[in-house]
Order: structure tokens, then C-alpha cells, then sequence
């Protein structure tokens, strides 16, 4: 029999920019700990902010 475990991109895109590409790189996918819940979640944020007078919005992926 053969299976494979769940595995998940783990990172955050306010430390590493690469998070936030449409498909991130192989070397965020990790292995899901045998002693964790098996789901993976990913959140998508737009923050804005305003400086002077222009709207920025900066999106965040978790």
C-alpha cells in the first residue's frame, strides 16, 4: 500500500515575499506533524492604509 502524508506551504508573506506568489516555491511545503490536526488554512487579507492623501493596499497571505 502506498500513501503520502498531508503537507501544507507553511509561511507568512509579511516575512517572506515568496508566500505571496500565486504558487509558492517547493521549499515552503512541509510535512504535517503526526500529532496536529490534518487540515491546512489559508487566510487572505487586504489592509489599507492611507498616507498623505493616496490608498495603499497591501495584501497579506498567512
Amino acid at each position: 500500500m502506498y500513501s503520502t502524508a498531508i503537507k501544507c506551504n507553511v509561511c507568512n508573506s509579511h516575512k517572506d515575499a515568496n508566500c505571496a506568489l500565486e504558487i509558492p516555491p517547493d521549499n515552503l511545503l512541509k510535512d504535517c506533524q503526526e500529532d496536529t490536526p490534518t487540515y491546512c488554512r489559508k487566510i487572505t487579507q487586504i489592509i489599507a492604509f492611507y498616507l498623505n492623501i493616496f490608498v495603499y493596499q497591501l495584501p497579506i497571505l498567512n
